[in-house]
């Protein structure tokens, strides 16, 4: 997955005012003693090359809207310095056409802006508050369970388990109607997961797949109709694909789900054509990016939901983030945060 590189966190100040429809509202604006690396607080800044340029940045955007860009060409350093949580996207098209993924106040990245024409600046959208988790491919047990709760501090309030397609070899086979049990025992949530082990690229694979995720949720998990099951997408995928998989599902009693990288131009491309399919906009997404350096293990210090990178065609009910996995924090689990309010979590 692609690594972002963070600065250290800003002061957040909430500030309340009203737009015009079709007006842009200028971001909150600070002093020169709040600014970082020569950025105001408030601002997105661009700086001639890739790096800091002494803290002299060459362009600084404070309104909310689109902004076209002139003559940058070849990598320079785009830098989010936004207050309150307002985002920023690149743009391959003017006038905030064929956007990318949302970035959140304190990001940074030394990009090829050759192809980019426009940024976007926006709001932050206030979202649920989020409850930590972990998603694995071992067993749910009340041994795991504790070795979790041991090494985490606390038990985990939604759990991720794959329930199809998955092969012991590859990642530990699929769950069991036991997990069930000892989850609703522990107070813990699960999110079905149907494992990509195979390609992702035809409507006719992606009918297979759906179908085999719904039956294998009513077997190995007991799963009541409107369960959520969420496809794994490691690598490319196509919009047929996706679509077919979504309707399969759909059509299963089922309600389905996607764990999608928002910041892959290929995957951004399928997912946001799929969207022309009525309803798969309201399909639940697991994004895993950004995935933030450092990350501790447990809750304390766990990202917000809202941290999740999503696509730019605003697609997608953003319930679930995959902020941490298990070999950069030498655990056996992958760590997420979750919305609880999520519609069909097991349990």
């Amino acid at each position: 997955m692609r690594k972002l590189s963070k600065v250290a966190a800003l002061s957040v100040v909430t500030l309340s005012f009203s737009v015009p429809v079709g007006a842009f509202a200028a971001a909150p604006h600070a002093t020169a003693a709040s600014s970082s690396h020569g950025c105001p607080a408030g601002d997105v800044c661009i700086y001639p090359g890739a790096s800091w340029n002494n803290n002299k940045p060459s362009l600084k955007y404070y309104s909310y809207g689109a902004h076209n860009l002139k003559n940058q060409f070849n990598k320079h350093r785009v830098y989010n310095n936004q207050t309150g949580g307002a985002t920023v996207q690149l743009c391959t098209r003017s006038n905030g056409g064929g956007c990318g993924a949302l970035h959140s106040p304190g990001w940074y990245c030394d990009e090829n802006l050759t192809p980019i024409y426009s940024i976007k600046l926006a709001r932050h959208v206030t979202t649920t508050p989020s409850a930590w988790g972990v998603d694995t491919t071992e067993t749910i047990t009340q041994a795991h369970v504790n070795a979790i709760k041991s090494r985490a501090g606390a038990v985990p309030k939604v759990w991720g388990r794959y329930v199809s397609d998955c092969l012991p070899s590859h990642c530990g086979g699929n769950m069991t109607p036991g997990e069930v049990t000892v989850a609703k025992k522990n107070g813990i949530k699960i999110f079905l997961l149907a494992a990509d082990l195979g390609d992702d690229s035809t409507a006719k694979e992606g009918t297979a797949d759906g179908q085999l995720a719904v039956k294998d949720a009513k077997a190995n998990a007991k799963a009541p109709a409107g369960t959520l099951i969420v496809k794994d997408i490691e690598d490319t995928v196509s919009s047929s694909y996706l679509t077919a998989w979504f309707t399969a599902v759909k059509k299963g009693g089922y309600l389905p789900g996607f764990y999608l990288n928002a910041t892959h131009s290929d995957v951004t491309a399928a997912f946001c054509s799929a969207t022309k399919t009525p309803g798969f906009s309201s399909s639940i997404i697991d994004s895993y990016e950004p995935e933030p350096s450092g990350a501790t293990v447990g809750p304390k210090g766990a990202p917000s939901l809202s941290k999740a990178d999503h696509f730019s065609c605003g697609g997608g009910v953003y319930d679930i983030y995959q902020y941490s996995q298990a070999q950069y924090i030498g655990t056996n689990f992958d760590q997420d945060v979750a919305n609880l309010k999520t519609p069909g979590l097991l349990g």
